[in-house]
């Protein structure tokens, strides 16, 4: 049986107060998995919510969560704030079309789905709990998160679903690269010396960490932002099995945001003054490029 109008799914509570999360009427019928039913909420056009039914399949529901929010994976939505689920609520689907699932942020394709995963891994803020993971890396992470925002929307609209995970420790990593549906990933963070510093505590993950045979064979490029990563670029590629973007020498925080700022659609004036759109190696080209 479908939800009643005004049920109560769960609260949403910040500073700003508390909120009732209700159901608002069913979007279409029953879906298989949870991602068909995320994928329903964004085509309405509305916040949502995923239920799990009786048997096992997922319904989707149109809510009104007495506030207006979105952005989630910056941590503007009701939906990291959501609690007190009701029995069968799988996950609320801010407006922006993402849901938060183990940690991660996704967000699902809104052109024909192509079945594939882009991850945009993240571990900035992982120097030892230090001034410079409380300070330094919010000021550097910031304007990146927010550049890289026209590529998910260009990888969204080809058919991609995108997952953001703001604390990508080396577990995460290999899950990603293990994941048989991942064509790509942008990781933002540290390395030195070929290899990359992962969020957890002296977390470390090279090319020798992972297992050749499990990385997906659908992947088609690995952009990492991070120092001093393609002194191993052989092996990165050789492991990976397909191309690597990054630098081999210390990468300035400026370096990373030209990256980011390629046109994706069109090309602006402040193209002609990015080195990195003449050597065809933004984040935006290597989508193109790739996927």
């Amino acid at each position: 049986m479908p939800i009643a109008t005004g049920t109560r799914l769960g609260t949403w509570k910040s500073t700003m107060g508390e909120a009732s999360i209700t159901a608002q009427g069913q979007i279409g019928g029953s879906y298989t998995n949870r991602l068909d039913a995320q994928k329903a909420i964004v085509k309405s056009g509305s916040q949502g919510a995923i239920v799990q039914q009786a048997d096992g399949r997922f319904a989707a529901y149109k809510i009104d969560d007495g506030a207006y929010f979105d952005d989630l994976n910056l941590g503007e939505s009701f939906a990291l704030n959501a609690s007190g689920k009701a029995a069968g609520v799988v996950d609320f689907v801010g407006d922006d079309g993402a849901s938060v699932q183990g940690g991660q942020y996704l967000q699902a394709p809104i052109g024909k789905d192509k079945g594939e995963v882009v991850y945009f891994m993240r571990a900035l803020g992982n120097s030892d709990k230090g001034w410079k993971s409380t300070l330094i890396d919010p000021i550097m992470g910031a304007p990146n998160k927010a550049l890289q925002q026209d590529e998910m929307a260009l990888l969204r609209a080809k058919g991609y679903t995108v997952v953001i995970d703001n604390t990508a420790t080396s577990e995460d990593m290999k899950a990603a690269f293990y994941n048989p549906n991942t064509a790509g990933m942008v990781y933002l963070g540290h390395g030195g010396e070929g290899d990359l510093a992962t969020y957890e505590e002296h977390g470390w993950l090279g090319p020798e960490d992972l297992n050749k045979a499990e990385v997906s064979k659908k992947l088609k490029m690995t952009y990492f932002q991070a120092c001093q990563t393609t002194q191993k670029e052989e092996k990165w590629e050789d492991v990976l099995g397909s191309e690597v973007y990054g630098w081999s020498r210390n990468a300035t925080n400026f370096d990373v945001m030209l990256a980011n700022s390629g046109s994706t659609f069109i090309p602006s004036p402040g193209d002609l003054l990015n080195p990195y759109v003449w050597k065809g190696e933004t984040v935006a080209q290597a989508v193109r490029k790739h996927l």
